[in-house]
């Protein structure tokens, strides 16, 4: 008999709070899940020790994580557990709920590093070799699933979540949603693509039956295939690679199997200056001779432009493109997204696999690599509209700046760097203006304004009003009525009267004296003993504030 859970009590108000400010900030709902968990049970630990979060000190965080270290957790479940508590603590600091963040300097578990299993040339050989065509429903299911997998990079999680709206037949390509239910748009290979086709068209059916299950991969018994569905099918293809033998995976005479459409990224037909090993050492300065099957499939395509073997030979060398972008762009602004510039390297790519000339016995990359960064180069300088001579100019003088600051331990000033680079102060300050000019940002840009908290303001929020009211102002005009109006209430009746009428009611003397049944007289020596009364309460009062506001 399954017993019944705990009761688990409410979390206290500020790791309430700190839930709530996650959910804010777009947390899914597996991250909120896991960081209630874990700061339920940092709240039942402390709540034995007779403490809460918000005056927890240094040493209470410390036995915290030895406890952890008690309950023979896995050293990523108390990394995992120590980083949530850091969390909590960084935030109830940063918005004043705490004194201090106790968390900041308690070390996490050590985590063992290990070496990654690698292939050896047996079971790579073993991953390429073509297989047995699948001719079963569950086996077309598995294979769609593995292809997918390996060809368009889904996890577990992913591939098991798609559903058949998902999927774009027509451009081949998934919509897939990862963690944080973010989407993505991937593109489906040639392969992954003629399997899931087979699935669709012969396993899907035989499976789902009747049933109204909207899930792209279902189980044998028509419902959605678990997570675990995918990790099974991929452990299979790893038994397959690591625990081969030939009386049990091999392939039969009978069903050899058909080899796919792929060219290997290493193949020699693709690489046509990767030379076979010698069977003797060349002599140096001997030339480097490519293989005949090599230069043959180069020939061929400069010689019949087959679109076949150029869509095959671009989509080997893509990851070339992405290296070069990658590396570009850690040196560019945050607007400028890696997309375009593998977008822009592409063409570069085309155009080195178009002008290639594998008579020259040059490899191909280093000559395709220059390629692809001069694309992306020259496609950079056509969108920016700012000079390269202004572009060369800031470079300088931030390299100037540094120099003199290293060498006098000092900021430097403007002369000081006009002089280093030679041009007249003048000229310095036009050349700063130029510069300034050339630097844009967007108004709706998100800047962080707290270093764990996690706060961020766009841009606009930033600027000055110039129409709006200044606070310091409109405060101390608050605290002139509040003041005044103490001070009115405070005058003597007859007096109070005079100031309410002449200043509110807009009464003259006269007819204020009229009201009083005094004379005109009366009234104005009324009104100097109320002025004077005035302003020596006004000025006692302000001194005052003056002086609280100095302590």
């Amino acid at each position: 008999m399954q017993q019944p859970a705990p009761d688990i009590a409410p979390p206290s108000a500020g790791v309430a709070a700190y839930l709530d400010h996650l959910r804010g900030a777009g947390a899914a709902s597996a991250t909120l899940k896991a960081y209630g968990a874990d700061l339920a049970q940092y709240e039942r630990w402390l709540d034995s020790a007779g403490r809460t979060p918000a005056d927890a000190d240094v040493a209470l965080v410390r036995r915290y994580a030895a406890y952890l270290g008690t309950l023979r957790y896995a050293p990523a479940t108390s990394a995992r557990k120590l980083s949530a508590v850091r969390r909590l603590h960084a935030w109830l600091f940063v918005r004043g709920k705490a004194p201090a963040d106790p968390a900041a300097v308690v070390p996490g578990p050590r985590r063992g590093r290990k070496l990654p299993a690698t292939l050896n040339e047996q079971e790579m050989g073993r991953l390429l070799e073509p297989r047995r065509p699948a001719d079963g429903p569950r086996a077309l299911r598995d294979l769609a699933m593995l292809e997918a997998m390996y060809g368009c990079g889904l996890r577990a999680a992913e591939i098991c979540a798609l559903r058949l709206r998902d999927l774009d037949r027509h451009e081949w390509t998934l919509r897939v949603t990862g963690k944080g239910d973010k989407q993505r748009i991937v593109p489906v290979g040639r392969p992954a693509a003629a399997a899931l086709s087979r699935y669709l068209e012969r396993g899907r059916t035989a499976l789902a039956g009747e049933g109204a299950c909207d899930r792209l991969f279902v189980s044998v018994r028509g419902r959605a295939a678990p997570r675990g569905a995918a990790g099974a099918v991929a452990a299979r293809a790893q038994a397959h690679v690591c625990h081969s033998s030939p009386g049990r995976r091999c392939r039969s005479e009978e069903h050899p199997g058909v080899a796919r459409p792929r060219i290997g990224r290493h193949d020699p037909g693709i690489h046509p200056c990767k030379r076979a090993a010698p069977e003797s050492r060349p002599r140096a300065g001997t030339p480097p001779r490519m293989s005949d099957d090599a230069l043959q499939i180069w020939i061929q395509y400069k010689q019949n432009a087959d679109p076949h073997l150029r869509e095959r030979l671009i989509l080997t060398y893509a990851p070339l493109v992405k290296y070069v972008a990658g590396r570009l762009g850690t040196g560019l602004p945050a607007h400028v997204e890696e997309g375009d510039l593998v977008s822009y390297g592409l063409l570069g790519l085309m155009n080195a696999i178009e002008r290639y000339d594998p008579g020259r016995d040059i490899k191909f990359e280093t000559y395709a690599i220059s390629r692809i960064k001069g694309a992306i180069i020259d496609e950079l300088r056509s969108m920016d509209w700012v000079p390269r001579s202004v572009r060369s100019r800031a470079r300088e003088i931030e390299r100037t700046i540094a120099e003199l600051e290293n060498k006098n331990h000092r900021p430097p000033t403007d002369e000081e760097i006009a002089g280093a680079i030679g041009i007249t102060e003048e000229e310095f300050q036009d050349n700063l203006t130029q510069i300034a000019r050339s630097s844009v940002a967007a108004l709706d840009e998100l800047w962080t304004i707290g270093s764990s908290g996690g706060d961020t303001v766009s841009l606009i929020d930033t600027l000055q009003d110039p129409n709006a009211d200044d606070p310091s102002l409109e405060m101390t005009r608050t605290e002139v009525r509040e003041s005044l109006a103490t001070a009115i209430s405070k005058l003597p009746e007859r007096e109070r009267t005079v100031i309410t009428l002449y200043y509110y009611e807009e009464l003259t003397l006269r007819e204020i004296g009229e009201v009083l049944g005094v004379t005109e007289s009366r009234v104005s020596q009324l009104h100097t003993k109320a002025i004077l009364r005035l302003k020596a309460k006004l000025q006692g009062s302000l001194e005052r504030a003056s002086l609280e506001r100095n302590r």
